[in-house]
């Protein structure tokens, strides 16, 4: 295998070791908080009072799993920033294209990491005297315009490095496959309130293989109940949202590096009458 076979079979390696990962994971939590493998659910339940689940503990917001998304994010702005620079020092015009993709995608990070989608809601429901704002339709819908502006932006883009893209054909395989899966995911999210689908599947899940009936399943769902919630909510907000958020992270990195790579060696091909010159 010669080197440049090796750089762009990078992506390939890195989606897959995410993969195995992430199989590895939905594996454990399925031995532990549903047969109690080694005892390990007794030892949750000993240490965590309110939600002794280890699905909880890896998928929740902030925890190891979504840590691995902000990490992906994060790698995918150094690469593009890094492309950017390569384009500037080849006094190529796809420097400021490479550029924008990077803050786009710094946004996308910001916004993962501070909910500012959450924070505009509320604010601007409660200015407006809307109770349960999350809920209601204002909030559906700034929540639907603050993605669908990010995915705006994501999608001009990806236009604006089109011609790059249909020549080095992996790196735009990878890019459509992560732009599908944060796709799906963002309008599961900012429609999650309407008619309270998202819980109602989680509960739907959890009634369906008898769930309830393990002690720290009814133990969590009690400490949710107390507190208004469900907890099918979070069993579809954390598990299944953060697992495909990661793996749509991961595409769009493996895009980027291959991308990267690509531009370090012969295969990197510079579209035809592209060199430079005005925009």
């Amino acid at each position: 295998m010669t080197m440049q076979t090796k750089r762009v079979k990078a992506g390939f390696i890195i989606l897959a070791v995410m993969i195995v990962l992430l199989t590895l994971s939905i594996v454990a939590v399925v031995l532990v908080d549903v047969y109690n493998y080694f005892g390990l659910a007794d030892l949750l339940k000993e240490n965590i009072a309110d939600t002794p689940l280890l699905w909880y503990q890896m998928f929740t917001e902030g925890g190891p799993v979504e840590l691995m998304q902000y990490a992906m994010n994060l790698a995918s702005v150094i690469v593009l920033c890094l492309l950017s620079g390569i384009m500037l020092a080849k006094k190529h015009r796809y420097f400021g294209r490479f550029f924008l993709f990077a803050l786009v995608v710094a946004f996308m990070l910001l916004e993962d990491t501070g909910n500012i989608r959450h924070l505009v809601r509320n604010v601007t429901t409660h200015l407006l005297g809307i109770e349960e704002g999350y809920r209601s339709e204002l909030g559906i819908l700034i929540e639907v315009a603050i993605y669908g502006a990010i995915g705006f932006l994501m999608v001009f883009s990806l236009v604006r490095i089109r011609k790059l893209l249909f020549i080095h054909k992996r790196a735009f395989k990878f890019l459509i496959a992560g732009y599908f899966v944060y796709g799906a995911v963002a309008l599961a999210s900012a429609t999650r309130h309407f008619n309270d689908w998202h819980p109602r599947l989680g509960d739907a899940i959890i009634d369906r293989f008898n769930l309830l009936e393990i002690e720290a399943w009814q133990i969590a769902s009690d400490h949710y109940a107390d507190k208004g919630r469900r907890l099918g909510f979070y069993f579809i907000d954390n598990l299944f949202e953060e697992s495909l958020e990661l793996l749509g992270a991961t595409l769009l990195f493996c895009g980027f590096l291959t991308l990267f790579l690509m531009m370090k060696n012969s295969a990197f091909v510079v579209p035809t009458g592209e060199d430079g010159g005005k925009d």
